[in-house]
């Protein structure tokens, strides 16, 4: 990899909480913003707040599966990534600032 392109992208499944993945995506913005996102949706409708906030963001990547479970998202995920590595977040969780730094120090 160039120093230039990320080493990791990093991937989200969600499904049916959205104020959860809001306050993630809002905390992975602040602490990884250089790095590529690829979000699950697994919602029982496409979420209209998901694909408005992909459209304003280069580096995300909204994927809509009408399938259920973690690990059926995850393999999707997987398969949507162009990097070497994927860190997973969960859709709960809120990253350090320096979540970004850190995880690309470990590539």
């Amino acid at each position: 990899m160039s120093p230039t392109t990320p080493a990791v992208t990093l991937a989200v499944c969600t499904r049916g909480r959205p104020e959860q993945a809001r306050a993630t995506l809002d905390a992975l913005d602040h602490g990884a913003a250089g790095l590529p996102l690829v979000v699950v949706d697994q919602g029982e409708e496409a979420s209209a707040a998901l694909a408005a906030r992909a459209e304003r963001s280069a580096r995300m990547r909204v994927i809509y599966d009408s399938g259920r479970g973690l690990s059926r998202a995850r393999n999707i995920a997987l398969r949507a990534v162009e990097t070497e590595w994927v860190a997973f977040v969960d859709d709960d969780c809120i990253v350090a600032t320096d979540f970004g730094d850190a995880l690309e120090a470990e590539c």
